[in-house]
C-alpha cells in the first residue's frame, strides 16, 4: 500500500496522513492544492511546496501550496507532497527518510468498479526513480489518460534544493506536459466485490461458455484492446493458470498464441489452447475452480524508442473458472474442491481462511478455519458446498424460491480470502490472496442411453434419481470428439435438446477425417439450463 507514509497503514512507525488522508478528513483546503488537469491546461509549470506536517491551519504561506494533484480521470487522481522529519513532533520519526516528496494513486472505486485500496504508492517509473524523490534531480514520469484519445505524458521533476527564502521546509518542482502519440493495449480487470471475471477473457470447449473441463482442452479467448492513437504491431500475450488457492503458488504457463497487428482504437480476439489435466489435486484434494491470468507485453515500437507504451498497469487481467454446478434433491449434492495456504513470510505465521457468500440458498463448510505454518509452510484444506434443498429447517424455503425463479438462474458467489497473522505484528492480519467462484444450482440431470453412431450422437438427458428419472425440457447439447491417439486436438458441435428430452446431435465436421485415421471418440455435454444444471455422457466409441 503506502508502507510507513501513512498512519492507516502502519500505526507502528506513528506516520503522518498522507495528502489525501488529510483531504478526505478535511484538513487541508482544495485551494491549498495545486490541480494539474492536463486535459483542460497542458502547460508546464513551477509549483513551491511546503512540507505538509508544517502547514498551518491558515493554510501555506505565499506562494507555496500544500500538495500537487494531477488529475487521470474522474474519481482517480495522483497526489505528490512534500514530507520532512521535524523536531519536537511524534509523527514521521521512523519514516524511510529524513525528507522526501512522495507520490500517491488515488482512486474512489465505486461498488460496481475494480475493488482496490483508496491510496496506493505510485509504482516505481520507467526510469526507476520515482515515486519517492529525494533529491535534485529525481524525477517520476508517468502517462495522463483522461483523454485515450489522447495520450500524454507528465514529467514531476524535483528542483535544486537550495534553501527558499531560509527555509528548509519548502521544496521547488517542475512539472511538465508532453504530447504522446503512442499504442495503448489494455485488458479491463476482474470488477471484483462477488465479481472476479474479467469482461476480456472468458472460455469456451466441452462444457459450453465458461465451463472448464478436467481432462479435455478448451480455448481461451481473449479481447486487446488498442485505445492508443498509434497501431501495435506484433503484440504478445502470455496466459497461465493455477487451482483455486487462498495463497498463489506456482503458476502453469500455457504457449503463447500468434501474434498479432492491433490497429489504433481497435480490438482484437487472441485464442489459447488449454489442455486442463484430468487429475488436478492440491495435496491430496481434487481441485475443481481454477483461476486463469493473462498478461500483455508492454509494446516496445521498433521504429521510435519514444514511442513505446507508457501505461502497463491495465496490461493484465484475470478470470476464475468453475467445473461443475450443485444439483438440487432431497439430499441436494455437495461439491468439494481443495484449498491451498502457503506462507511466504520468513517467519512463523497463522494462515485463515474466511468464506463470504452473497446468497443464503446455499451453505459453505471449510476443513480447517486457520493453520499454523512455519517459514514456507504450506497446507491444504477442503472447501464443500451444496445448495439447503431437503434441509428439514430451510429446504422449503429453498424449493420456494427455486419455484418462484422460474427458471432463472439460482445462485451465489463464494469468496475464500486469506489471511496471515505473524506474531509481534501490530498491524494486524496480513490479507495474502483471495479466490471466488460462482456456484449455482438447479435439479440434477443425467444422460441416459447415449449411442454414438453412424453420423451422429443419440440420447435423453434426464433428470432427476436414475431411479425414478424424467425428461428435461429443452437446453443444448455440446459433442466433443477426438481422436484417442491424439486427446488435445478436439472439435465440437451444439445441437439442441427436444422437449421431451431426446436429442440427435450430428458429429463435428472434422472428426469424418478422423474416422479414417483411427480409433475416434466423443463425449455429450448438456450445458444446462436456469432450471436444470449441465451433465456429461461417458467418453463413447464411434461404431458404425
Amino acid at each position: 500500500m503506502v508502507d510507513t507514509w501513512d498512519l492507516m497503514h502502519t500505526d507502528a512507525a506513528l506516520s503522518h496522513f498522507t495528502l489525501a488522508h488529510r483531504m478526505r478528513l478535511g484538513w487541508v483546503n482544495p485551494s491549498w492544492v495545486e490541480v494539474c488537469d492536463f486535459a483542460a491546461n497542458p502547460a508546464s509549470r513551477t509549483v513551491t511546496l511546503q512540507a505538509i506536517e508544517t502547514v498551518p491551519r491558515r493554510g501555506p504561506a505565499a506562494g507555496r501550496k500544500a500538495g500537487v494533484e494531477v488529475r487521470i480521470r474522474p474519481g482517480w487522481n495522483y497526489y505528490f507532497e512534500y514530507r520532512r522529519r521535524q523536531t519536537g513532533q511524534v509523527g514521521d520519526q521512523a519514516m524511510p527518510f529524513r525528507q522526501a516528496i512522495v507520490g500517491t494513486d488515488v482512486n474512489v472505486a465505486a461498488a460496481d468498479e475494480v475493488a482496490r485500496p483508496l491510496i496506493l504508492m505510485l509504482p516505481v517509473d520507467v526510469d526507476g526513480d520515482g515515486p519517492v524523490l529525494r533529491a535534485a534531480g529525481a524525477d517520476y514520469e508517468e502517462s495522463d489518460v483522461t483523454n485515450p484519445d489522447r495520450l500524454n505524458d507528465f514529467r514531476f521533476t524535483r528542483q535544486p534544493s537550495a534553501i527558499l527564502g531560509g527555509d528548509d521546509n519548502a521544496v521547488t518542482v517542475q512539472i511538465d506536459y508532453v504530447g504522446a502519440h503512442r499504442a495503448e493495449l489494455q485488458l479491463r480487470p476482474a470488477p471484483g466485490r462477488g465479481n472476479f471475471k474479467s469482461p476480456d477473457i472468458s472460455l469456451d470447449g466441452p462444457g459450453g461458455p465458461n465451463v472448464a473441463v478436467k481432462g479435455k482442452t478448451m480455448q481461451i479467448k481473449v479481447r486487446v484492446r488498442n485505445a492508443g492513437s498509434k497501431g501495435a504491431s506484433d503484440v504478445n500475450i502470455r496466459a497461465r493458470w493455477l487451482p483455486f488457492t487462498t495463497s498463489a503458488g506456482p503458476w502453469n504457463a500455457l504457449p503463447s498464441p500468434p501474434r498479432q497487428t492491433i490497429p489504433s482504437k481497435q480490438v482484437r480476439e487472441f485464442t489459447i489452447d488449454w489442455p486442463l489435466p484430468a487429475e488436478v489435486k492440491v495435496g491430496d484434494e481434487q481441485a475443481e475452480h481454477f483461476c486463469v491470468r493473462v498478461d500483455v507485453d508492454r509494446y516496445v515500437d521498433p521504429l521510435d524508442p519514444n514511442g513505446n507504451e507508457i501505461v502497463v498497469h491495465n496490461n493484465w487481467a484475470q478470470s476464475n473458472f468453475n467445473t461443475a454446478a450443485v444439483g438440487s434433491g432431497s439430499p441436494s449434492e455437495r461439491r468439494s474442491t481443495a484449498v491451498l495456504a502457503h506462507n511466504k513470510l520468513p517467519i512463523p505465521a497463522v494462515h485463515r481462511t474466511i468464506l463470504e457468500q452473497t446468497g443464503d440458498l446455499f451453505r459453505a463448510y471449510v476443513g480447517a478455519a486457520w493453520h499454523a505454518l512455519a517459514p514456507g509452510g504450506e497446507a491444504v484444506t477442503t472447501l464443500d458446498y451444496e445448495s439447503l434443498a431437503g434441509d428439514p429447517l430451510y429446504g422449503e424455503a429453498y424449493e420456494q424460491a427455486f419455484r418462484q425463479a422460474d427458471g432463472e438462474l439460482i445462485g451465489t458467489d463464494l469468496a475464500a480470502r486469506g489471511f496471515l497473522h505473524a506474531p509481534k505484528v501490530l498491524d494486524g492480519p496480513l490479507e495474502r490472496f483471495g479466490a471466488q467462484l460462482f456456484v449455482r444450482a438447479g435439479i440434477r440431470t443425467f444422460i441416459r442411453e447415449a449411442e454414438a453412431r453412424g453420423e451422429a450422437v443419440f440420447g435423453v438427458v434426464a433428470a432427476g434419481w436414475p431411479d425414478n428419472p424424467s425428461e428435461v425440457d429443452g437446453g443444448d447439447v455440446r459433442v466433443t470428439g477426438w481422436l484417442v491417439d491424439r486427446p488435445d486436438e478436439q472439435f465440437w458441435r451444439d445441437s439442441t435438446v427436444g422437449a421431451d428430452g431426446s436429442f440427435v446431435a450430428p458429429f463435428p465436421e472434422a472428426v469424418f477425417a478422423l474416422l479414417q485415421q483411427g480409433r475416434v471418440q466423443v463425449v455429450v455435454h448438456y450445458l444446462g439450463t436456469g432450471r436444470f444444471v449441465p451433465c456429461h455422457s461417458d467418453d463413447l466409441d464411434i461404431t458404425d
